[in-house]
């Protein structure tokens, strides 16, 4: 067994059985080797079949600060500002889809038929435009795939550049 691919796991079981260690215990190696101790006594017993004591606590002494995320804190500050610049931007491109929606009567009028006659495979305030293979995009120019068992693909069109491509050569 790898220990390298069960690195989220070993991840995931130091927050659950060790907690947040201070940033001096990195340091500390005794400290270091007794708390990977403890948590390969908490392993699952298939681990510890397939991994011996010495072996793990040597694999996470190597790679403590991976298992222990030493630049977490940071990697949150930006996560938390790369999630408040997403919901920015995604109010402002709903207010922008609200209000042409509210200005266009043809769409709006487009939007009540849809919900009466078509199935509802996709969010009623969704307006497809056009298609590529599976690839969809609505009125806000919003790519999508298509999961709808080709729906779309039936309605807007298909068109696969190696078909294109050999009708082209064809044709002359």
């Amino acid at each position: 067994m790898l220990l390298e691919e069960q690195l989220p796991r070993i991840q995931k079981l130091i927050k659950e059985k060790l907690g947040n260690l201070p940033t001096d215990a990195l340091k500390n190696e005794v400290v270091m080797r007794t708390a990977f101790r403890r948590l390969y006594q908490a392993l699952p017993r298939m681990i510890r079949l397939a991994v011996g004591e010495q072996g793990f606590v040597e694999f996470c002494m190597e790679n403590r600060e991976r298992l222990l995320n030493v630049g977490s804190t940071v990697s949150k500050k930006f996560s938390a500002t790369e999630t408040a610049e997403a919901e920015l931007k995604k109010t402002s491109i709903e207010k922008e889809s609200e209000l042409k929606l509210n200005n266009n009567p043809k769409a709006a009028d487009l939007l009540a038929t849809a919900q009466k006659v078509f199935l509802p495979t996709y969010a009623p305030s969704l307006i497809l435009t056009h298609s590529k293979g599976a690839l969809i995009w609505d009125s806000d120019g919003n790519e999508y795939i298509d999961l709808g068992s080709g729906i779309s693909v039936n309605s807007l069109g298909h068109l696969d550049s190696d078909l294109l491509q050999a009708l082209n050569i064809q044709a002359g």
